[in-house]
């Protein structure tokens, strides 16, 4: 052969060679082999050893009616795999012999379309962006890859510092929502931790509707099942067995049963109405009711001052308290003689008690002679002399208000209604 006739004789060499059909053996005789294979259905091929190094070819799948299965003797790639599937017609693998040991092997170079067993496939038909099975994961323009199934990792930061990121999960239902994890901005550079516990067993831990936007539960120490249960089904305003006892939006709550308590039950109550501060009765309308008033007087230039309340005819005054907020001070008219302050009634003055001077702090404490009231009474504030008898000289005035010459007056006394009409 001519020198200069090399390139014209390597371009006119026959470097086709015949496909030997199904279940055939191809064996390599030449440099750049290509073994066309044409299938009438599903078939096989063998692809021999090669007998020395060096040795490049291509099999193609030139015409497919069924797919091509080639065995490759001795094993395409370190694991020793043998089989390539051809399944659509252009398929292709590039070989090349090497040397291991004693013996030849063939090599896959490179290939398009086929199935191989190992990684030698794992570059061809792959889509950025997208995870196919057997396939390399390149990521899209974006940096983004979808479609895992499962994904195991040590540690996974969604985002960045200055990127956020969020972890969606999805229910087995399509368009059916999906969960969301993401992190607001922290007032420092911390990491905020969701820590599970030792438990005992597997648990499953459910986050009901809420019904709108809500908050979880936050405590210093841990809070157990039976602990949390207690608000559940609890019912403002209304006392119910085995749960936690919760106000109405007037602070009332109501069907107890028994209750016990070591301390000191009190009552408070405002100066306009007289509260119910217990009520012996089947409803929230019958029996008996302990009643209170609390007012703080403001007294005028007279010589006397009326409490705003009065107490119903029919109950019984239980009993009757005073402190003197602010010294009291007269004004020097009429006789001149207010020494005490008196809690009673215009004709009786010190009927529920009176003072021992007029100083800031000075107390009344009285628990009358339980009678029944014929009408309704109207308790005062009145100037009194030693002997608790009414003067005529009249308080000075609580002006500006709330800076002189207040009294404050508390009044329990009990009440009865009427029990309610059968049904």
């Amino acid at each position: 052969m001519s020198a200069h006739k090399l390139p014209g004789e390597l371009y006119n060499s026959p470097y086709t060679m015949s496909d030997p059909g199904a279940s055939g053996t191809i064996a390599i005789d030449r440099q750049m082999a290509v073994v066309p294979v044409v299938t009438a259905a599903a078939e096989a091929r063998t692809l021999a050893q090669p007998t020395k190094a060096g040795l490049v070819c291509i099999v193609v799948l030139e015409t497919r009616v069924g797919d091509a299965t080639l065995t490759v003797t001795g094993g395409y790639n370190q694991a020793a795999d043998t089989a390539i599937v051809f399944n659509t017609a252009g398929d292709w693998v590039r070989f090349a012999s090497v040397k291991v040991g004693a013996s030849y092997y063939w090599r896959v170079l490179s290939s398009e379309g086929t199935t191989l067993a190992g990684g030698e496939n794992a570059l061809t038909g792959v889509a950025a962006g997208t995870v196919a099975a057997s396939k390399a994961v390149i990521v899209s323009a974006d940096k983004d890859a979808g479609d895992f199934r499962n994904l195991d990792c040590v540690n996974l930061d969604a985002g960045s510092s200055g990127a956020a990121g969020t972890i969606d999960v999805f229910p087995t239902t399509a368009s059916r929502g999906k969960l969301e994890l993401s992190c607001t901005d922290q007032t420092g550079d911390t990491t905020v931790s969701v820590v599970a516990d030792a438990m005992a067993a597997a648990r499953t831990i459910h986050l009901p509707d809420p019904g709108k936007t809500s908050y979880l539960m936050q405590s210093t120490a841990p809070i157990t099942c039976a602990e949390a249960d207690v608000l559940d089904d609890a019912v403002a305003g209304t006392a119910v067995a085995s749960k936690a006892v919760v106000v109405d939006a007037n602070k009332d709550v109501g069907d107890f049963r028994n209750v016990g308590y070591s301390g000191a039950l009190t009552g408070k109550a405002g100066a306009t109405a007289a509260a119910v501060a217990l009520r012996l009765g089947a409803t929230a309308t019958e029996g008996l009711e302990i009643k209170v008033i609390d007012e703080t007087v403001n007294l005028t230039n007279a010589v006397e001052t009326n409490l705003t309340e009065t107490v119903p005819a029919g109950a019984v005054i239980l009993s009757v308290q005073a402190n003197l907020q602010t010294t009291v001070v007269g004004d020097a008219s009429g006789d001149n003689g207010l020494v005490k302050v008196g809690i009673g009634i215009t004709a009786d003055p010190d009927k529920y008690g009176k003072s021992a001077d007029l100083v800031k702090n000075h107390k009344i404490d009285t628990i009358p002679d339980w009678a029944v009231l014929s009408g309704a009474e109207t308790v005062c504030v009145k100037g009194c002399d030693a002997a608790g008898a009414a003067v005529t000289e009249k308080f000075v005035a609580d002006v500006p208000a709330g800076t002189r010459d207040q009294v404050r007056v508390r009044i329990v006394y009990a009440v009865p209604n009427s029990l309610d009409d059968a049904a």
